[in-house]
């Protein structure tokens, strides 16, 4: 990642001055400065993630919320439309029952007439 890689350009930069330089205690003073910032740095972008996380964990809860609402709408609208089927059925069969004793009840009268005429 780009922080390791940053850190061994460092180290390899460092290893060159240090021969440059010899071992002297401004070179290692430097590179604690520069270690210190690159710590400082990790610290901050580590907690910026953990913020970001924190943001994500809200948002899908949110999301999750909204989608159970959503679920929940839906099958009591589902409920409902069954419901009124039930109820058209039930109006139908009796329609139909009704249409059944009268178409009977043509063919007695027909029966009937058809009797007295003979």
């Amino acid at each position: 990642n780009k922080f390791e890689e940053g850190r061994r350009m460092f180290l390899e930069q460092f290893e060159m001055q240090k021969k440059l330089n010899g071992d002297d205690e401004e070179a290692l003073e430097k590179e604690r400065k520069q270690l210190s910032g690159i710590k400082v740095a990790n610290e901050v972008h580590s907690s910026a993630l953990v913020d970001a996380k924190n943001q994500w964990d809200l948002e899908k809860h949110d999301i999750l919320r909204r989608h159970e609402q959503s679920e929940n709408l839906k099958n009591e609208h589902i409920n409902k439309l069954e419901k009124r089927v039930r109820a058209f059925s039930e109006e139908k069969n009796k329609i139909d029952k009704k249409n059944l004793e009268l178409e009977r009840d043509i063919v007695s009268q027909r029966a009937n007439i058809n009797g007295l005429e003979s």
